[in-house]
């Protein structure tokens, strides 16, 4: 079976690619349309069992005795008949904006598929969700304790704590987001 590959296709920031970004870098661009902000539906052009394996990204590092922290890793099998439809959205890398002590986050990565009767997406559609990878945390300055935690992502449903010089934000729960800490630094 043919492999497709579905990256930020160059994009960066908070929204996704766009379809000229799409057209540009994926040889099956026909396939694939942008709705809202850089989700990417595709529409596969035969059906069958397809193995698939979803990344979030890495957060942005910020400066010494660390490194970013990285995203998590899914994987399955996914049943499509013709006509079936993907959502993907790509989770982008975190940024400092050369700001070492509150780098950001990486972007959560997610595959769902068109249902009627599931969640409702933005756009009024619904959708069955089937893998979410979540983004890896940022990570800045040193805390000054020798604490050199790296807020990887995890495969539960609640997220680790920040880690950081300042009051750093406990982690989500449940799928909730975290709490803030004293600078951007936690959560």
């Amino acid at each position: 079976m043919t492999e497709y590959q579905f990256t930020t296709a160059g994009a960066d920031g908070r929204t996704g690619p766009t379809q000229d970004d799409v057209d540009s870098k994926y040889d099956f661009s026909d396939q694939v349309t942008i709705i809202g902000d850089g989700i990417q539906e595709w529409e596969p052009d035969e059906g069958g069992v397809y193995h698939v394996e979803v990344v979030g990204a890495a957060g942005a590092y910020g400066g010494r005795d660390g490194r970013e922290g990285y995203g998590a890793r899914v994987e399955g099998e996914i049943l499509l008949d013709i006509g079936e439809k993907l959502r993907l959205a790509v989770g982008q890398k975190g940024n400092n904006d050369g700001n070492t002590e509150s780098p950001s986050g990486g972007g959560g990565s997610f595959v769902t598929k068109t249902v009627d009767g599931g969640e409702q997406m933005f756009d009024g559609q619904d959708i069955e969700p089937l893998l979410i990878a979540g983004g890896g945390g940022g990570w800045g300055l040193g805390d000054g304790t020798g604490d050199l935690s790296i807020p990887d992502a995890n495969s539960s449903e609640n997220a680790s704590d920040g880690v950081g010089s300042q009051e750093a934000g406990d982690g989500g729960t449940n799928g909730d987001g975290g709490g803030d800490g004293d600078r951007a630094t936690g959560g």
